[in-house]
């Protein structure tokens, strides 16, 4: 994502159940030492909790004004989402799978 103010690498869990997106939250926030060491630096964990989403991002504070910078901020997407997509693949499938696994006891 980028903005006037920022880059961002961020995942939202919107299912369509709230509870859903609050297991699958907390089951990442369980890996969170995993997730981050395996990304490389702190991710911002906002769980939400008087919304029906969550969202863990990572952000870099930009002039997004400067087209002279666009081309580095491309080459920042770029490296941070592989490193996003590295940190999340596996503890995705797990917490996915844990939520199968337990999705009879979710309301």
């Amino acid at each position: 994502m980028f903005s006037p103010k920022a880059l961002h690498v961020e995942l939202w869990l919107s299912k369509s159940s709230t509870d859903e997106n609050k297991f699958l939250f907390d089951s990442l926030f369980k890996m969170k030492n995993e997730i981050e060491n395996t990304f490389g630096a702190p991710l911002e964990w906002m769980r939400l909790d008087d919304k029906k989403a969550c969202r863990i991002q990572f952000s870099h504070t930009v002039d997004g004004y400067n087209m002279e910078e666009w081309h580095q901020y491309s080459q920042w997407h770029l490296e941070y989402m592989s490193r996003f997509e590295r940190a999340f693949k596996a503890p995705l499938k797990k917490a996915g799978n844990a939520l199968k696994q337990d999705s009879k006891n979710i309301v």
